[in-house]
């Protein structure tokens, strides 16, 4: 775990594109939820409740791999899980749209709907690319046995 938060520290502090000091936990917390939100399975169909398929077949994945992190890297658990929540909820809408094709989104920036449901740290850390490199290096963490 180490290894992990120094190679986050440097990336985060690199010249390229370095992210502030006080940016960079939301930074890393955004990361963790994008990562994860991306991985969550999605149903096949549209289904009844949104909100009971995510509670029973995306929050036991989720805990899992937040503790995993949580355990060595402080997190705002509440602002990751509220994040992780509503970027699963865009990417299930944008493959289920209800009504017009207008609700299918690209993330090359947050659209404001979904901006406005994220923490205002997060929607920030949305802006910089070094974040987006951050869940390379929390991937590989995570995906170690």
């Amino acid at each position: 775990m180490m290894n992990l938060i120094t190679d986050l520290n440097k990336l985060l502090a690199s010249e390229s594109a370095p992210v502030a000091i006080e940016d960079r936990k939301a930074c890393v917390e955004y990361s963790l939820a994008v990562l994860i939100a991306t991985t969550l399975p999605l149903p096949s169909a549209p289904v009844e409740s949104v909100v009971d398929y995510y509670a029973a077949n995306c929050v036991p994945v989720l805990e899992v791999q937040v503790d995993k992190f949580n355990t060595s890297y402080p997190l705002n658990l509440i602002d990751v899980q509220n994040s992780i929540y509503h970027l699963w909820r865009h990417r299930y809408e944008m493959v289920h749209p209800q009504g017009s094709m207008t609700t299918l989104r690209l993330y090359a920036s947050l659209p404001a709907d979904l901006a406005a449901e994220l923490p205002p740290t997060h929607v920030k850390a949305a802006g910089q690319t070094t974040c987006m490199d951050a869940a390379g290096l929390i991937k590989t963490f995570l995906d170690q046995p």
